[in-house]
């Protein structure tokens, strides 16, 4: 729970705005702001910007509608933790940068991913190691990173791991033996590093599974007919444009928490990629997310706008379990407020508030009476699977002095002064907005003219 430190309120009531930040198409351009803590099975440097995830990020979002811009550097992560703040190294011609010349903390970083060299697996992330072990590396360039960028999410991205010394091509038996390293024990490698580094900042880090998705989607049919020359060209192993772009596809999915929608395909991508985009999008956003996409879903959105924008048809009632989501701000659709009694939920309903001089006119929250411990509301309630525009981040914004929270069905919470920020999913339950406490003193009951 979070309460603001200063009186925001300079109008009747407490007013809030909850907004989808990450989908549909009508987003701000900095929804998605991007720096890489990486190497080359990030961003391999060749002739093409194909050979890097960014690039295929970046045509995704244009493909979907969501804003996106990045900026990355190379190394190690002792090399990382030495050079802070961070140089911007990388220029990919389809991907706006991050940055843009300002200093880390002033961009707006909505995500901060890292990866390590993918031969540090064979040693314990808390093994002592020069400079110090994997752990304690990753905690350290977090915590500075997320110093400067305290809303920021952060993540560790798990990279596929070095063939060894068997050759390149690799047989076919070697080639299966390293793809269960990747999804076995480079995988939990990885599950213990992020459970390690989270632990050591006390906060969550995500994990991006690129590793452990693909080599599960690459000994599927029909994927597994692509030969590992198409994917790979040596034993680092460095990639080709097709493996960037399915890395890409799972670290979209992760970031955004929908499915990849199909952007703009060169002949560099192997056929059983580009020839069924709506197969492979599913498989890996299953993969990644442990969620099936009901069939008939659409991945990749229609073009934005309305061509007759007069009227409509057909529209459910207002209410904060239905699919349909007519307005941008969510709290136009939340159910009224109630009010909890001590060691009960409810009791107190918005008629009985209203009466007692406790919401507006218009039904914003202006205090809380003796006897409530706490006013309550819900927005997406409910919602199926089929209903996945919904999901995404949102931002819910405020005037007003007390303590709000969101619960329920929100994840990945990052609160700061008038706003908070969370993810949603679909299914049973609803998002929670409570607030626990109300500071009159700091509000001017003037209403607005």
């Amino acid at each position: 729970m979070w309460a603001p430190d200063r009186p925001l309120l300079r109008r009747a009531g407490m007013r809030l705005l909850l907004l989808l930040v990450l989908f549909p198409a009508s987003l701000r351009a900095e929804d998605l702001r991007l720096f890489f803590f990486g190497n080359s099975l990030i961003h391999h440097l060749t002739d093409s910007d194909e050979t890097t995830v960014p690039h295929w990020l970046a045509l995704m979002a244009q493909a979907g509608g969501l804003g996106f811009a990045a900026d990355g550097t190379w190394g190690f992560p002792a090399d990382f933790v030495a050079n802070l703040p961070p140089p911007s190294q990388w220029s990919l011609a389809a991907v706006p940068s991050a940055l843009q010349g300002r200093a880390f903390r002033r961009a707006g970083l909505t995500d901060i991913v890292l990866a390590p060299a993918n031969f540090i697996q064979h040693a314990p992330p808390d093994a002592p190691a020069q400079g110090g072990s994997a752990t304690d590396l990753a905690a350290r360039l977090f915590d500075w990173a997320g110093g400067q960028a305290p809303d920021a999410r952060l993540w560790l991205y798990e990279g596929w791991a070095d063939m060894g010394d068997a050759g390149f091509p690799p047989t076919s038996r070697a080639l299966r033996r390293w793809h269960g390293l990747n999804t076995g024990d480079g995988h939990a490698w990885y599950r213990d590093w992020q459970a390690q580094v989270s632990g050591a900042l006390g906060r969550e880090v995500g994990l991006i599974p690129v590793a452990s998705v693909l080599s599960q989607l690459l000994t599927e049919a029909p994927w597994s007919a692509i030969p590992v020359t198409d994917l790979y060209t040596d034993a680092a192993p460095h990639g080709t444009a097709t493996l960037y772009l399915l890395a890409a596809m799972v670290t979209h999915v992760r970031l955004s928490g929908q499915p990849p929608p199909a952007p703009p395909l060169s002949a560099a991508i192997h056929p059983v990629v580009a020839q069924d985009w709506d197969a492979t999008a599913r498989r890996i956003y299953a993969l990644t997310t442990g969620a099936v996409l009901p069939e008939g879903a659409i991945l990749t959105p229609p073009p934005t706008g309305l061509t007759n924008p007069s009227g409509a048809a057909n529209l459910a009632g207002i209410s904060d379990w239905s699919t349909q989501l007519p307005f941008l701000d969510l709290m136009k659709t939340a159910r009224p407020w109630t009010g909890h009694l001590p060691g009960q939920w409810g009791g107190v309903d918005a008629a009985a508030l209203a009466a007692g001089g406790h919401l507006s006119p218009e039904g914003w929250p202006l205090s809380l009476p003796p006897q409530v411990t706490a006013i309550e509301s819900f927005v997406l309630t409910d919602l199926p699977p089929q209903a996945r525009s919904a999901a995404g981040r949102y931002v819910l914004r405020w005037q007003g002095q007390g303590a709000l929270s969101v619960g329920g069905r929100a994840t990945d919470i990052a609160a700061r002064a008038g706003e908070i920020r969370f993810s949603f999913r679909t299914g049973p339950g609803p998002v929670s907005i409570r607030i626990d406490s109300l500071d009159r003193s700091a509000m001017n009951f003037t209403r607005p003219g």
